[in-house]
């Protein structure tokens, strides 16, 4: 009795000339073991496999999503080991090569296993916390020395070596970070006995952001409010952040708005509103009615009340600085 054709769909993103002529030929002479491979660009649909370029700017982006969503993802980078059995290939792979990495990708997602060993991810897109779902399971993230294990859901970040935690946010835009999905059962086993140390990840966010050359995955939503007090290092803490998060602990703002409200700069603005939301700490209502704008017509009565939380909360440095 024939064996049924297998067919399965595999979108590329930022392939070079080389490999993407190679992944054709890959695919077709796969057709000779009951593998029918269709070949699409990636438009973020669902599919069986996603093959990119880790060092292009359209392939890193399409990682990303395709991680979000749990899709297997065969790589293509120039720091790639080369070695047998990884989901990562150079770019001069040989078309066999290819194939043998695209039958192991496609029977891992067969198998309802997401890739492992997604090179080309970087820390801080695993750090975020404005995407929150209570069934993401734990990521295993490693990359030279780091070992940690990233718990979304729980917004913990546990690390199974004694690093210097500035030492390990130094590296959290590094491309070159693997990662595992963990299930319960091997989180239990293998892992957490061996955590060192935990961190919430919610205050990471704050202290990676006072770092002026570190770029932040998201852009601000339209308009939102700050749900809760982040915990800030107010030695660290610009004071212009200070009187943003005064107006949005008191409701929602667009950043426009904030800037005409704080007199503080557009870019400053941004980055504070971005960080709420990748921490977690936002409250984004889209439907604004007319008395929500009626509350800002009583901007100087709400004024006191902003800094004198702000006073009880950051103590007199803060109240030094405003009678400065």
């Amino acid at each position: 009795m024939p064996t049924a054709t297998h067919r399965f769909t595999v979108a590329f993103a930022g392939l070079e000339p080389l490999p993407a002529t190679r992944l054709k030929v890959a695919s077709a002479l796969l057709l000779a073991d009951l593998l029918d491979i269709r070949l699409v660009p990636w438009t973020g649909a669902q599919v069986d496999l996603l093959v990119a370029d880790g060092g292009a700017p359209e392939g890193v982006q399409a990682i990303r999503a395709a991680w979000a969503a749990r899709l297997p993802v065969l790589t293509f980078s120039r720091e790639a080991s080369g070695r047998q059995g990884e989901s990562e290939l150079r770019p001069d792979a040989s078309v066999r090569r290819i194939a043998e990495a695209l039958k192991a990708g496609l029977a891992a997602g067969h198998a309802g296993q997401p890739g492992v060993n997604l090179r080309s991810l970087r820390l801080i897109d695993c750090l975020r916390l404005d995407r929150r779902d209570p069934g993401v399971r734990r990521l295993l993230m490693e990359l030279g020395l780091f070992r940690v294990v990233v718990d979304p859901a729980r917004g913990q970040l546990h690390m199974l070596r004694r690093m210097p935690l500035d030492e390990l946010l130094d590296h959290v835009e590094d491309p070159r970070w693997q990662s595992t999905v963990l299930d319960e059962a091997d989180w239990q086993r293998l892992y957490r006995d061996d955590v060192t140390t935990s961190h919430a990840i919610a205050p990471l966010w704050w202290r990676l952001a006072v770092r002026p050359t570190l770029a932040l995955p998201v852009l601000p939503p339209a308009r939102l409010q700050l749900a809760a007090w982040p915990t800030l290092d107010l030695a660290n803490t610009p004071p212009d952040w200070l009187a943003v998060l005064a107006r949005l602990r008191d409701e929602d703002y667009t950043p426009a708005e904030l800037v005409i409200q704080t007199g503080v700069a557009p870019h400053t603005v941004r980055r504070v509103m971005s960080v709420v939301q990748l921490s977690g700490l936002a409250l984004i209502d889209a439907q604004q009615g007319p008395a929500t704008r009626a509350r800002r017509g009583n901007v100087e009565a709400r004024q006191p009340r902003a800094l004198l939380r702000l006073v009880r909360r950051l103590g007199r440095r803060l109240l030094g600085r405003g009678q400065a």
